[in-house]
């Protein structure tokens, strides 16, 4: 069982997991509000796109654990994707690594090791179409358009 303080720490964790989202998505050109710990999704992009977004640690395996549900209950009626942010990648530095899914995923947790990574969730990495196009109004718009024809 967790004591207080670890609860505080993995609170403060999401928090910031939320927050790095967020500025992700500000500096990719999107407009996104967050959210309060009340509401049922952390971020709202465009004002339409509502975002849960996780952030996971390995552990001494090197596994990473994200969970999607909120007290073993899956409610995902009001989330359109999940944004999960895989910290401490061996060879990345202190660059994270993004998955994107959109909902529902239909499932309470998710594993992710290294061979998952590439072998099952490969195509969710980075997967920013998942959100929609950047805003229209933000200068970083030209820059993803531009970006995204060159591809």
């Amino acid at each position: 069982m967790k004591t207080l303080a670890q609860k505080h720490d993995a609170l403060e964790f999401g928090l910031a997991g939320q927050k790095w989202a967020a500025q992700k998505l500000i500096g990719m050109g999107y407009r996104v509000k967050e959210m309060g710990l009340g509401c049922p999704f952390d971020l709202l992009v465009n004002d339409v796109k509502r975002i849960e977004a996780k952030i996971a640690r390995p552990n001494e395996r090197w596994e990473w654990f994200v969970n999607v549900h909120h007290g073993g209950k899956l409610n995902e009626t009001n989330v359109d994707c999940y944004l999960f942010i895989l910290t401490q990648i061996p060879g990345m530095k202190a660059m994270p690594l993004y998955l994107l899914f959109a909902s529902p995923v239909e499932r309470l947790t998710f594993k992710f090791s290294f061979a998952s990574l590439l072998r099952k969730y490969h195509k969710a990495i980075d997967d920013w179409d998942v959100v929609g196009t950047p805003s229209r109004e933000t200068t970083n718009y030209r820059i993803w358009k531009k970006n995204r024809l060159a591809q």
